[in-house]
Protein backbone atom coordinates (compact mmCIF):
# COMPACT_ATOMS: atom_id res chain seq x y z
CA UNK A 1 0.00 0.00 0.00
CA UNK A 2 1.39 3.33 -0.98
CA UNK A 3 -1.12 5.43 0.93
CA UNK A 4 -0.12 7.39 3.98
CA UNK A 5 -1.45 6.48 7.42
CA UNK A 6 -4.07 9.21 7.12
CA UNK A 7 -5.20 7.94 3.69
CA UNK A 8 -5.45 4.36 5.05
CA UNK A 9 -7.53 5.56 8.01
CA UNK A 10 -9.90 7.35 5.64
CA UNK A 11 -10.10 4.28 3.38
CA UNK A 12 -10.92 1.95 6.30
CA UNK A 13 -13.44 4.40 7.77
CA UNK A 14 -15.21 4.68 4.40
CA UNK A 15 -15.14 0.89 3.97
CA UNK A 16 -16.66 0.43 7.44
CA UNK A 17 -19.44 2.92 6.72
CA UNK A 18 -20.13 1.32 3.33
CA UNK A 19 -20.29 -2.15 4.91
CA UNK A 20 -22.62 -0.90 7.66
CA UNK A 21 -24.94 0.71 5.10
CA UNK A 22 -25.05 -2.52 3.08
CA UNK A 23 -26.05 -4.48 6.20
CA UNK A 24 -28.78 -1.95 7.04
CA UNK A 25 -30.08 -2.11 3.46
CA UNK A 26 -30.55 -5.88 3.81
CA UNK A 27 -33.24 -5.20 6.39
CA UNK A 28 -34.20 -7.17 9.46
CA UNK A 29 -34.76 -10.50 7.72
CA UNK A 30 -34.42 -12.30 11.03
CA UNK A 31 -37.52 -10.56 12.43
CA UNK A 32 -39.42 -9.75 9.23
CA UNK A 33 -41.76 -12.77 9.37
CA UNK A 34 -42.89 -12.10 12.93
CA UNK A 35 -45.96 -10.26 14.16
CA UNK A 36 -45.26 -7.58 16.75
CA UNK A 37 -47.13 -5.95 19.58
CA UNK A 38 -46.13 -3.18 21.94
CA UNK A 39 -46.54 -3.83 25.66
CA UNK A 40 -46.47 -0.81 27.98
CA UNK A 41 -45.52 -0.59 31.65
CA UNK A 42 -47.87 2.09 32.98
CA UNK A 43 -46.85 1.75 36.65
CA UNK A 44 -43.51 3.54 37.17
CA UNK A 45 -42.93 1.41 40.27
CA UNK A 46 -42.94 -1.69 38.06
CA UNK A 47 -40.68 -0.96 35.03
CA UNK A 48 -39.60 -2.95 32.00
CA UNK A 49 -36.01 -4.06 32.58
CA UNK A 50 -33.35 -5.53 30.31
CA UNK A 51 -29.99 -7.25 30.51
CA UNK A 52 -26.74 -7.69 28.65
CA UNK A 53 -28.54 -10.11 26.30
CA UNK A 54 -31.44 -7.79 25.56
CA UNK A 55 -33.48 -10.05 23.26
CA UNK A 56 -35.02 -13.08 24.94
CA UNK A 57 -36.59 -15.95 23.01
CA UNK A 58 -39.16 -17.65 25.21
CA UNK A 59 -40.71 -20.91 24.10
CA UNK A 60 -40.26 -24.66 23.85
CA UNK A 61 -38.73 -24.85 20.37
CA UNK A 62 -35.33 -26.61 20.44
CA UNK A 63 -33.61 -24.27 17.96
CA UNK A 64 -33.87 -20.64 16.94
CA UNK A 65 -34.99 -21.65 13.44
CA UNK A 66 -37.81 -23.73 14.94
CA UNK A 67 -38.73 -20.90 17.32
CA UNK A 68 -39.23 -18.51 14.41
CA UNK A 69 -42.04 -20.73 13.09
CA UNK A 70 -43.50 -21.93 16.43
CA UNK A 71 -46.68 -20.02 17.33
CA UNK A 72 -45.99 -20.52 21.04
CA UNK A 73 -42.68 -18.65 20.91
CA UNK A 74 -42.37 -15.08 22.15
CA UNK A 75 -39.44 -12.83 21.33
CA UNK A 76 -39.05 -10.08 23.92
CA UNK A 77 -37.24 -6.89 23.00
CA UNK A 78 -37.28 -4.15 25.68
CA UNK A 79 -37.25 -0.63 24.24
CA UNK A 80 -37.15 1.46 27.41
CA UNK A 81 -38.42 1.38 31.00
CA UNK A 82 -41.97 1.92 29.76
CA UNK A 83 -42.18 -0.32 26.67
CA UNK A 84 -41.28 -3.70 25.25
CA UNK A 85 -41.81 -5.17 21.79
CA UNK A 86 -43.12 -8.72 21.78
CA UNK A 87 -42.79 -10.74 18.58
CA UNK A 88 -44.28 -14.08 17.60
CA UNK A 89 -44.93 -16.08 14.45
CA UNK A 90 -48.59 -16.11 15.59
CA UNK A 91 -50.67 -13.00 14.97
CA UNK A 92 -51.73 -10.95 17.99
CA UNK A 93 -55.32 -9.84 18.43
CA UNK A 94 -54.29 -6.62 20.19
CA UNK A 95 -51.16 -4.86 18.94
CA UNK A 96 -50.75 -2.31 21.75
CA UNK A 97 -51.72 -2.83 25.38
CA UNK A 98 -50.51 -2.39 28.93
CA UNK A 99 -48.60 -5.17 30.65
CA UNK A 100 -50.60 -7.16 33.15
CA UNK A 101 -48.75 -7.19 36.49
CA UNK A 102 -47.99 -10.93 36.30
CA UNK A 103 -46.63 -10.65 32.72
CA UNK A 104 -44.32 -7.83 33.73
CA UNK A 105 -43.10 -9.79 36.78
CA UNK A 106 -42.44 -12.79 34.50
CA UNK A 107 -40.42 -10.57 32.12
CA UNK A 108 -38.41 -9.21 35.04
CA UNK A 109 -37.77 -12.74 36.32
CA UNK A 110 -36.45 -13.81 32.90
CA UNK A 111 -33.73 -11.18 33.16
CA UNK A 112 -33.05 -11.45 36.89
CA UNK A 113 -32.95 -15.25 37.06
CA UNK A 114 -31.80 -16.00 33.54
CA UNK A 115 -28.39 -16.27 31.95
CA UNK A 116 -27.77 -12.52 31.87
CA UNK A 117 -24.58 -11.41 33.54
CA UNK A 118 -26.06 -7.94 34.10
CA UNK A 119 -29.62 -6.69 34.45
CA UNK A 120 -30.55 -3.06 33.93
CA UNK A 121 -33.42 -1.48 35.81
CA UNK A 122 -34.28 2.13 36.66
CA UNK A 123 -35.06 0.96 40.20
CA UNK A 124 -34.07 -1.80 42.60
CA UNK A 125 -36.29 -4.86 42.24
CA UNK A 126 -36.84 -7.74 44.63
CA UNK A 127 -36.54 -11.23 43.17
Amino acid sequence: MTETGEERDTLFRNLTITTMRAEIAKGAAFFSNLHWRLRLAVDVANPVITGDDAVIVEGKAPTLEAALTDGGTLILFPLCRHACLVGSPAKFEVETEAFQAFDLKRLQALYLRGRCRFSYSPKRLAL
